[in-house]
């Protein structure tokens, strides 16, 4: 069993391999113009947020009930997923803490048939969705395991703990530095650093 900050924790503060950061620039992803959140007042329900450009013309009309600003790469979060200017769906991002997933050394995780994988800051894959389950990229690497499942701690299923499966070790370029056939993430990292000859955990 492993939670969530458990794993980022123990990916930062007891890995010390080599960075290399899948990093896009915003001029690669071909945006075209940023938009920006409005609240659609001709749209009578609560999900009547839309967007319009910087001119202050609607582009898309009042439709979700939570919307963020387009980023300067051309997409946005918009109920759940990642949108274009034209409203249509690119990818559904993985949600963590009430929103889409941050980018960590130039990579986030997305969703796709229920599996875990991670896109670029142009939303484009750069390690198939093919995981149960994933940790962000730290110094490099991330934990990554199969036939794992959340599970929530609590009667209130506000915190979730990861039980199960197998676990491994991948680079940014989805190379399995560790095979994923260790029992949880601790050992996963541990094999992670025996095979780099890096100090052991303290």
């Amino acid at each position: 069993m492993i939670s969530h900050r458990i794993v980022f924790q123990l990916a930062i503060c007891c890995v010390f391999g080599s960075v290399e950061q899948v990093v896009a620039k915003a001029s690669d992803c071909r945006a075209t113009t940023q938009l920006f959140v409005f609240e659609d007042e001709s749209v009578g329900s609560h999900s009547n947020l839309g967007y319009k450009d910087a001119a202050g013309n609607v582009v898309i009309s009042g439709r979700y009930s939570l919307a963020f600003d387009f980023t300067e790469y051309g997409y946005a979060y918009a109920n759940g997923n990642y949108i274009n200017e034209k409203a249509e769906v690119l990818l559904t991002p993985y949600l963590f803490e009430n929103g889409p997933d941050d980018f960590m050394e130039g990579l986030a995780r997305y969703v796709e048939n229920g599996k875990v994988g991670f896109v670029n800051q142009c939303l484009r894959p750069v390690v198939p969705a093919e995981f149960d389950w994933a940790g962000p990229f730290s110094n490099g690497i991330a934990v990554v395991c199969r036939d794992c499942s959340h599970v929530f701690e609590d009667e209130y299923r506000e915190h979730s703990a990861i039980k199960g499966g197998t676990w491994g070790v991948i680079n940014s370029r989805g190379k399995r530095l560790v095979p994923l056939k260790y029992p949880d993430a601790p050992s996963a990292l541990e094999a992670y650093q025996k095979n780099n000859s890096v100090e052991g955990f303290q």
